[in-house]
């Protein structure tokens, strides 16, 4: 019987002693060794640093999906977050939309907007706090793997990161203007929140301002300081319009056709100059009343309106334009003795949004309340003067005020509470991965 296997072959060998070939195929067999212990490392080093790039992808994805969610806007811009994940992901690693339309998630987060993979998921479909990104599988190539039938590894990462939405804005009552702002014998009260005023104010002996639960903060200073509720702070740093994010015109404003006469009867759209009077009551119904002429009411004429915006601006003929030449702009004149009482929308484009002037509208917001004046919503009028009068103390509920300059006339007296359910939803904080 013949024996072929390697110690017959080293026994040939020594028989013949042939030591050189011994060690010649003992060196070659080492050499094959280390050879593929090499291969084996290089190739998984690879593996590690396109390991490593695809976590990183996903994290900077994530991340940028979560500031993308609310910038400058305060509804969720999903349409933008899925484009910054898209962006980052093909920038930094080079992945592909038709990987993405491959891409599967096992366990996405709850909503998955329409038309995307399920590996860019939300936590929620109107108020998203996390953002789930999981890059599609990147193929570690081999480099010797090959020839002992190694052929790589398919490589995913993911990441989660969360946006701190903003618990309460810079302040709830902020008044713009850097000039002097005239209180006199007016009394202002805001509740839960701030007061914040660029310029300074001026009260008379029976006026003051006071911020309960909050701090007024005065650019300036107040004239006598002594009528500023405590806490307060003077020198303030001068501060920026905290509703900047908002889009107006409103994103829901329709392309009037016509023009409108009567918001008691007509409802919701486009209207010229109106004034009503009289002691009956006007019940609007709800949308969005765009004003671009002055909107008068006087007498003992009642306005109610529930899920309602008022929007003053400027244009004509059934076209919304800026204010730069408009001698009548859109406003609210609201005088007399009857009420006024606006709820903001609920839901949607205009949640929050009760009165609202354009930021190019410089028009007065003129208000003679008395207690039957209630507001539930913002009040957003970046370039006007709010005038307050009345012989009464007027609240509002769930009010968050943004105004130019602010002017008290007589004995009057407004008193504002802020909260977060009934005015503009605040946009994103602080963002941070979670996984």
């Amino acid at each position: 019987m013949l024996t072929h296997g390697p110690s017959a072959v080293l026994s040939r060998l020594r028989r013949g002693g042939d030591d050189a070939g011994v060690v010649a195929l003992m060196t070659s067999l080492f050499v094959m060794i280390m050879l593929v212990m090499s291969a084996l490392v290089i190739d998984m080093g690879i593996a590690r640093v396109t390991r490593r790039d695809a976590q990183n992808t996903a994290d900077a994805s994530a991340l940028a999906a979560a500031n993308a969610l609310y910038l400058n806007t305060a509804t969720p811009d999903f349409n933008g977050a899925v484009t910054a994940v898209k962006t980052y992901a093909a920038d930094n690693l080079g992945v592909t939309d038709s990987q993405w339309a491959s891409c599967s998630a096992s366990s996405p987060l709850s909503y998955v907007p329409a038309g995307v993979s399920s590996c860019i998921s939300f936590d929620d479909a109107t108020d998203p706090k996390q953002v789930q990104v999981i890059v599609p599988y990147q193929h570690a190539q081999t480099v010797f793997g090959g020839v002992i039938g190694y052929k790589g590894l398919d490589i995913d990462a993911l990441a989660q990161a969360q946006v701190d939405r903003l618990t309460k804005p810079q302040c709830s009552f902020c008044v713009l203007g850097t000039g002097s702002h005239a209180l006199q014998n007016g009394n202002l009260t805001v509740v839960n929140e701030d007061i914040a005023m660029n310029g300074s104010a001026t009260i008379s002996a029976n006026g003051g301002m006071v911020a309960t639960g909050g701090t007024t903060y005065i650019q300036g200073t107040a004239s006598p300081l002594s009528q500023v509720g405590d806490p307060k702070v003077t020198g303030a740093a001068q501060i920026s319009d905290p509703l900047s994010y908002i889009t107006l015109p409103p994103s829901d404003t329709p392309v009037y056709t016509t023009t409108k006469t009567n918001p008691c009867v007509d409802g919701p759209g486009f209207y010229g100059s109106v004034s009503l009077s009289g002691n009956t009551t006007c019940t609007l119904a709800a949308g969005l009343y765009t004003f671009t002429d002055p909107f008068s009411i006087a007498g003992g004429r009642t306005i109610i309106g529930n899920n309602v915006t008022l929007y003053f601006t400027c244009g004509t003929n059934g076209r919304v334009g800026t204010c730069a030449a408009d001698s009548t702009p859109g406003r609210l004149d609201a005088q007399g003795s009857g009420g006024f009482t606006i709820t903001a929308p609920t839901s949607g484009p205009r949640k929050g949004l009760a009165i609202v002037y354009d930021r190019t509208d410089t028009a007065a917001l003129s208000m003679n309340g008395g207690s039957a004046w209630s507001v539930t919503g913002t009040i957003y009028a970046p370039a006007a003067k709010l005038t307050w009068a009345g012989s009464a103390c007027a609240s509002t509920s769930s009010t968050m005020v943004v105004v130019s300059d602010l002017t008290f006339n007589g004995n009057s007296c407004l008193k504002t509470t802020w909260s977060s359910d009934g005015n503009v939803p605040l946009p994103g904080g602080d963002t941070g991965l979670v996984l």
